[in-house]
């Protein structure tokens, strides 16, 4: 949590957000860390696939394909 809170201070700056990043900002949802670290799941390796089709993004299946597959489902 404390890593994440940092970097999203730090990113706030970077893009001069205005506003301050506390720690009830960051909400950590780990629903999306399996089947273990390493292995994307069905459903991350789709949500990878539907971006990469709809908006020519690629990510990786531990970081960037879980967090899309998290980010897809919120919406």
């Amino acid at each position: 949590r404390a890593q994440v809170l940092d970097i999203a201070k730090r990113t706030a700056d970077l893009v001069k957000l205005g506003r301050e990043i506390t720690a009830d900002d960051v909400v950590l949802i780990e629903d999306y860390a399996y089947p273990v670290y390493g292995v994307p799941s069905e459903e991350t390796k789709e949500a990878i696939r539907l971006v990469g089709r709809l908006e020519g993004m690629i990510t990786d299946p531990v970081y960037e394909g879980k967090s899309m597959q998290g980010m897809i489902d919120l919406v």
